[in-house]
């Protein structure tokens, strides 16, 4: 796994689940994330990627939006392990606003 374009992926909360400092992205991290995720991911159903292995050359745009949206929920549940504080922050509310946009953006590309 290349640490340079790794993600972390989304795990489903439960009863038991503690979050560790260690554990949970800061808000920089977080926004450095997703400008990755969007910047370099989102377009590798139309777009060859050199960085990318072999296996993105024949994906189509449910795989990518499924990658995507796995990611960038795995970013919203770091950002809301920060509360109350960080609800207030460019980071956490333009975080918020893209994803939002990607989801409405991806609902009426995969149903057209």
């Amino acid at each position: 796994v290349n640490p340079k374009l790794a993600a972390k992926k989304y795990q489903r909360s439960s009863a038991d689940k503690a979050y560790h400092a260690q554990d949970t992205r800061t808000l920089r991290a977080c926004a450095q994330t997703l400008l990755h995720l969007f910047c370099n991911i989102l377009e590798t159903d139309i777009r060859k990627s050199e960085a990318l292995c072999e296996l993105c050359d024949s994906v189509d745009y449910q795989k990518v939006y499924s990658f995507l949206r796995d990611r960038t929920r795995a970013i919203r549940v770091d950002l809301h392990v920060q509360q109350p504080w960080s609800t207030v922050t460019k980071v956490y509310i333009t975080t918020h606003e893209v994803c939002l946009r990607f989801e409405i953006l991806s609902m009426y590309l995969l149903t057209t």
